[in-house]
């Protein structure tokens, strides 16, 4: 019992270090055969729905980062201006796309009553 409380408090602390939905659903890949162990399985599982949670605010940063900066987006060096506005947009949908495609994958999590507003966010952001 104490190896399981030990795991699980280096799992969290791991997950409390994540920057990103995309860093923390790697960590979440990472010690996914603990999940099929059957070590952790009810915090690693939940982990999930806290990530899908913590996504729907990398949603609202890549409005804001697209809403402040669509009129003058920053370019990188030496793109045409046209090329670099398409580099920029399309790192912006990267960002919120891969995660989703992920989400995708487990239809238990999007059924939630609660996880229609931040498929509905991000549909309106994706399109």
């Amino acid at each position: 019992r104490s190896l399981e409380s030990t795991l699980q408090s280096f799992i969290n602390a791991r997950f409390d270090n994540a920057r990103n939905t995309e860093a923390a659903l790697k960590l979440l890949g990472q010690f996914s055969h603990l999940l099929s162990a059957g070590l952790l399985r009810d915090d690693l599982g939940s982990k999930l729905s806290v990530i899908f949670s913590a996504y729907a605010l990398d949603l609202e940063e890549v409005t804001g980062q697209y809403e402040t900066h669509k009129n003058a987006p920053p370019i990188p060096r030496g793109f045409p201006p046209v090329a670099g506005r398409l580099v920029w947009a399309r790192q912006l949908l990267r960002r919120i796309e891969g995660p989703m495609q992920y989400f995708a994958r487990h239809p238990a999590l999007l059924a939630n009553p609660s996880s229609a507003k931040i498929v509905k966010q991000y549909n309106r952001i994706a399109k």
